[in-house]
């Protein structure tokens, strides 16, 4: 993997721990707070591995994700399209970055690592799901509107299905 992907899936990891680890709080349901602060750690857990592996400090939050995740608190309050935008339009095309750059790997030892670093997604993902399990869908069609275009915002920018496009 190159080191700029390892840049690029950092700061998505970066800007995921930045804007819900700073906004998760002024959801108002109660469920996705507690989900959001878990997936804002993991989160920070993988961007502080991907950090170490590419031998930086600090990198910038990927603005096409804080935008989304921003947008998503701002134009909902109870958090469901945070949770939304979460689960359904980041982490997904997060988690294709991640297979990407462990296919391309030549260093077993990053591949492992990559590994580890998806089991870590995949199970703050997992848990952030639950808080959803039993809530009413959203027959809205501005909150679909919204939901829609925070999945426009990443195509528009590139990021149609992976959060790195310097592969």
């Amino acid at each position: 993997m190159t080191s700029s992907s390892t840049l690029e899936l950092a700061s998505a990891a970066e800007a995921l721990y930045g804007v819900l680890g700073r906004r998760a709080g002024e959801v108002r349901d109660d469920g996705y707070v507690v989900g959001l602060y878990e997936m804002a750690r993991s989160c920070g857990a993988v961007s502080l591995a991907l950090r170490e592996r590419a031998g930086v400090a600090t990198v910038v939050p990927a603005p096409v994700v804080v935008e989304v995740l921003e947008r998503s608190i701002d134009e909902d309050a109870t958090g469901a399209l945070a949770l939304y935008a979460t689960t359904m339009v980041v982490l997904p095309r997060f988690l294709v970055a991640l297979r990407d750059a462990r296919l391309d790997e030549v260093d077993p030892a990053h591949a492992d690592a990559l590994v580890q670093v998806t089991d870590v997604v995949v199970g703050a993902l997992r848990r952030l799901a639950q808080h959803a399990h039993d809530q009413e869908i959203y027959d809205d069609p501005t909150w679909q509107a919204a939901a829609r275009s925070l999945s426009r915002t990443l195509e528009d920018a590139g990021y149609g299905e992976s959060l790195v496009v310097s592969r």
